[in-house]
């Protein structure tokens, strides 16, 4: 999980410095037409990263409810 956590945020950050890159002055006497194939493939790597790091957090969430350590939670009697 630490290995998928961190993958996806590095793939993000890539992503994102990528992405700054090309919106930058100096970038505009080499820009070219972005294809339509490579922006569908960086969305798909986004939507991807983000779905992993749901998934890492909802499991991580989920396994601290599930596997629980410690004594049980209190029960009150309601007939005391």
């Amino acid at each position: 999980m630490i290995l998928a956590t961190a993958g996806a945020v590095v793939n993000l950050a890539v992503l994102f410095w990528i992405w700054h890159l090309r919106g930058q002055s100096a970038a505009h006497w080499r820009k070219r037409e972005i294809t339509p194939r490579q922006k569908r493939s960086e969305a798909l790597q986004v939507l991807l990263a983000v779905v992993t790091l749901i998934l890492v957090g909802l499991e991580t969430w989920t396994h601290t409810k599930i596997h629980r350590t410690g004594p049980p939670p209190a029960i009150h009697a309601a007939n005391s």
